[in-house]
């Protein structure tokens, strides 16, 4: 049997950072540089701090990547029951012995802690491929949630769980250390803090503890009034400050001097934010969640809190029209289910661009409380032209359900200038339905043409905005929807 023709291969996506499954943050020691390692479905990407480039894409995996963790050398994937280990995007070996999926993975110095969904822990030993141990709880007493391996612990890892306990274990001798009664609450997150043995403990209520696990003492109590602590990191540069991540897309700067709220960075992503890594000795952390966006932010304002510094973003729900731009057929023009139009080039990441949302009322639109009420429909059908770009709006949409048609300055990369409405002769009541279905813009560049689900196909200019007529005059030009 002749193999399969290769000339619609896939070769590579466009517009994919991240996803629902956490990031993490590596340094390469020879190319003396931090980098993202971020899943987006089947694949991971790996994305240099410094500019946020893709340096490479690793293996197709069979199916969606469940959990992805790193070192200086190797990143770790979990793809169901089974454990991936990767070099520069290759897989060199396969763990195999979980018998149900993966779901927390860490390395451990040469070894790799996993946990999957019977709540069975493994210690792998990564150069041979064999499991070193293994332990498994039972869940009813002790449901693993959060792993983290306190700094200056040999051979020790602390396990939280979704009774609120946590657990310290010495896994070289599969030994029970100490156990912390906790707080009555499931916990969500373990995460070192810069001084040695303290923990962060994040919980499902939004409770944030600082907690010395070498004489079992609470320093510090906090509390995130957005529900659910998702991720904790902190600053490695000096400054006491802890930042909280939230299942609202808010993420919370913390004084630990003070004991107080800093600042709060709202709407940091359009939905949960799935993680927040620090990166080592920078004043920078990584933000990333299920929006497909991936944020750098700073920590350069007077008050000592964050702003964005460099961000990668697609849609957030799939596109559902894609067009050519250019001549060249080096940019897409896309309109996607978040109502959102963006451009993409095909030669450089960096030249990506969000033209906006389209939005009923613009000036409130800018206000980020009230985006959510006026954003219009998806995009349905779209039209661009570039001959007339540097003079007005090259591009038009429709949107789902509605007789409005949007313009865009693709040029540029924002939103144009006007939200064309039908301007129809007739009793009111016979439009109250009108939706836009399909839109094209002339050669010239002057005009564009719309058809409506009423049978109406109307010509308007771009530069003004206003009626040049109609197709079948007074009549329509179909009897049926355009």
């Amino acid at each position: 049997m002749e193999a399969a023709s290769k000339i619609f291969t896939a070769y590579r996506a466009l517009g994919l950072y991240a996803d629902n499954v956490p990031i993490t943050v590596r340094y390469h020691h020879r190319q003396k540089d931090n980098f993202v390692v971020s899943s987006v479905g089947r694949v991971y990407h790996n994305m240099r701090c410094s500019d946020l480039v893709i340096t490479h894409i690793s293996e197709l995996h069979p199916d969606n990547i469940q959990c992805v963790s790193s070192d200086s050398t190797f990143v770790y994937t979990a793809c169901h029951h089974d454990i991936r280990v990767c070099l520069r995007g290759k897989f060199i070996r396969l763990l195999k012995g979980h018998v149900s999926d993966v779901h927390t993975l860490m390395p451990f110095g040469a070894h790799l802690l996993s946990v999957d969904a019977n709540n069975g822990m493994k210690i792998w030993d990564v150069k041979s491929g064999e499991v070193y141990s293994e332990m498994d709880f039972d869940p009813g007493t002790f449901h693993i949630s959060a792993i983290a391996h306190p700094s200056s612990y040999l051979n020790k890892v602390l396990l939280g769980s979704k009774q609120g306990t946590m657990q310290l274990w010495n896994i070289k001798s599969a030994k029970l250390i100490f156990s912390f009664t906790g707080w009555e609450e499931e916990v969500t997150v373990l995460e070192q803090a810069p001084a040695i043995d303290v923990i962060a403990v994040g919980h499902a209520s939004g409770l944030i503890v600082l907690h010395n696990i070498k004489f079992d003492e609470t320093i510090i109590k906090l509390h995130q009034d957005w529900g659910k602590v998702t991720s904790i990191g902190f600053r490695t540069d000096g400054p006491p400050i802890m930042f909280s991540a939230s299942t609202v897309g808010h993420i919370a700067i913390w004084d630990l001097e003070k004991q107080k709220l800093l600042n709060q960075i709202t709407n940091a992503h359009s939905g949960p934010v799935v993680s927040v890594r620090s990166i080592p000795s920078e004043p920078l952390f990584v933000s990333s969640g299920p929006d497909n966006a991936l944020r750098i932010w700073i920590f350069d304002l007077p008050d000592g809190s964050a702003r964005l510094l460099k961000h990668r973003s697609g849609h957030c729900s799939p596109p559902n029209v894609i067009r050519y731009y250019d001549d060249f057929g080096e940019k897409i023009l896309t309109g996607g289910q978040d109502s959102t139009v963006r451009m993409f080039s095909l030669l450089n990441d960096s030249l990506h661009k969000c033209l906006g949302t389209a939005s009923e009322n613009r000036k409130l639109a800018k206000k980020r409380k009230m985006r959510d009420l006026y954003k219009l429909g998806s995009v349905t059908a779209m039209a661009c032209e570039t001959s007339r770009q540097r003079d007005w709006d090259s591009a038009v949409t429709c949107h789902a359900g509605r007789s409005v048609v949007t313009t865009w300055d693709a040029h540029i990369g924002k939103l144009g200038k006007y939200r064309i409405e039908p301007e129809l002769e007739g009793s009111s009541g016979e439009w109250n339905n009108l939706e836009a279905l399909c839109v094209d813009i002339s050669q010239c560049g002057n005009y564009c043409v719309m058809g409506y689900s009423s049978g109406h196909v109307l010509i308007h200019n771009i530069q003004s905005g206003q009626l040049r007529g109609s197709l079948g005059g007074e009549q329509r030009a179909h009897s049926g929807a355009v």
